[in-house]
């Protein structure tokens, strides 16, 4: 199952099933960074609507037939719209909030500028998010 090393408050509309309202919760931003340049920045600059996938595959549940070997998985497709962080301030506290989930001893450092100035940060607002499973 997916993990989250820190709990979020995140909020989907709500949907009905069996004439019950059914609140689903997900992260209302997705921050990403990398180089603040290539093929994937230009095209969102040419189209700021993205998707993407992230899937975890747990292993294969094996049988004596081939063909019913399957996999034990989850996946998520994620749709929102995306924007670049260009101001220095928004760099820092975009990194900051990486650093401070994933490496929290690492806190606190500044970053030097040439870092900052080539490092490309996207916020993605999440418009939906779909999923599936195979246990």
């Amino acid at each position: 199952m997916f993990q989250r090393k820190t709990e979020l408050p995140f909020q989907l509309p709500p949907t009905i099933r069996d004439a019950k309202p059914i609140e689903t919760t997900f992260p209302l931003i997705v921050i990403l960074h990398g180089l603040n340049r290539g093929q994937k920045l230009q095209n969102i600059k040419n189209n700021n609507k993205i998707c993407f996938e992230v899937s975890n595959m747990e292993g294969l549940i094996l049988d004596e037939k081939a063909c019913d070997v399957n996999t034990k998985y989850q996946s998520i497709v994620i749709f929102g719209t995306a924007e670049t962080l260009d101001s220095k301030e928004d760099k820092i506290k975009a990194l900051n909030l990486i650093v401070n989930k994933y490496t929290p001893q690492l806190s606190g450092q500044e970053y030097p500028d040439n870092m900052l100035k080539a490092t490309g940060i996207l916020k993605i607002s999440i418009d939906s998010i779909t999923g599936k499973f195979f246990k």
